[in-house]
């Protein structure tokens, strides 16, 4: 009886992922991924977001495209985030209005991960300066 079992569970488990895939909408063709960061200053080290004396709250940073769209922050580990679908993105960094920072993307698959293929962001270029992620895929950036 287990013999006969087994197989079925593994065929209907296989069907039911198979059937819950066909209402997600994959964007195979443009790669996207979580851009996670800190922002320090080059001469002292300080983040400029956390800490002691901010130059700003990091809810006043907004991509520009999308005036509104604010980076997710993370309190716990001190960073900004935001789940990008575009190689190039510009963004007020929140203390000057008229300063616009650029931020460029190059993404890697990972492969088709359950439903959809999945990307990792393995360099980013910050206003003219390469980085690339930290050991949790965390960006360290210096303006």
């Amino acid at each position: 009886m287990k013999l006969i079992l087994s197989p079925v569970l593994i065929l209907f488990s296989f069907f039911s992922c198979e059937e819950s895939c066909d209402s997600v909408k994959c964007r195979d063709d443009i790669p996207a991924a979580t851009f996670t960061f800190r922002l320090l200053d080059t001469a002292t080290g300080k983040n400029l977001y956390f800490g002691l004396n901010p130059i700003n709250h990091p809810d006043s940073v907004t991509i520009t495209e999308r005036d509104v769209q604010l980076f997710k922050a993370n309190y716990y580990d001190s960073t900004l985030s935001y789940f990008f679908a575009r190689d190039t993105v510009y963004f007020y960094p929140g203390y000057k209005k008229e300063i616009k920072d650029t931020l460029a993307f190059e993404f890697k698959s990972l492969g088709k991960q359950e439903c959809c293929v999945e990307y990792i962001i393995i360099k980013t270029n910050y206003n003219g300066v390469d980085y690339f992620p930290m050991e949790d895929n965390s960006f360290t950036l210096y303006k």
